[in-house]
């Protein structure tokens, strides 16, 4: 049986979601951690976050954007510091894994293991733009996340833009 878990809703969700992946505490310093990790990792990597990159939902990753992020959001009202598109992609990237994220019409597969031993991990992203842990078999979640035909692979169209780019 599918369950989604309870990630606080507070504009982090994402970062939980991973750490909880992780197996980290279930702290404010475990979503802090994945967080922290995720944009040092951006910031370091600027190659990846061109402008022209498909994976830029509108955001510049410069300086601001950078010491931004890099700070908890306070609350879910924080937009500007929720996870969108290209973060899901470094969250893979500093992990070494393949993280599914599924909507209710789409998949996105960024598959970014280290190697064939490497984890997989899946999140839900609900209405709402929050994201979810789901503790389940992977066919169930596929078939309860959408059809079949409607799902979409890594190199499928990108669902419509929302507030976090996602």
């Amino acid at each position: 049986m599918i369950r989604p878990t309870d990630i606080l809703a507070d504009g982090n969700c994402a970062f939980r979601a991973m750490a909880r992946h992780l197996r980290l505490p279930q702290d404010q310093a475990a979503h802090q951690t994945t967080r922290t990790a995720t944009i040092t990792f951006m910031r370091g990597h600027p190659e990846l976050w061109a402008p022209t990159d498909p994976t830029d939902d509108g955001r510049h990753f410069n300086a601001a954007y950078f010491n931004r992020m890099a700070g908890a959001a306070q609350n879910a009202g924080e937009v500007d510091r929720w996870a969108g598109y290209a973060e899901l992609i470094a969250l893979a990237h500093v992990y070494h894994c393949r993280l599914i994220v599924r909507g209710t019409t789409y998949t996105h597969d960024f598959d970014r293991r280290a190697n064939a031993g490497s984890p997989t991990y899946e999140i839900f992203h609900e209405r709402g733009n929050h994201y979810q842990v789901v503790v389940g078999p992977a066919p169930a979640l596929a078939a309860a996340a959408a059809p079949s035909s409607t799902l979409l692979s890594a190199s499928g169209a990108p669902p419509p833009p929302s507030a976090t780019g996602l």
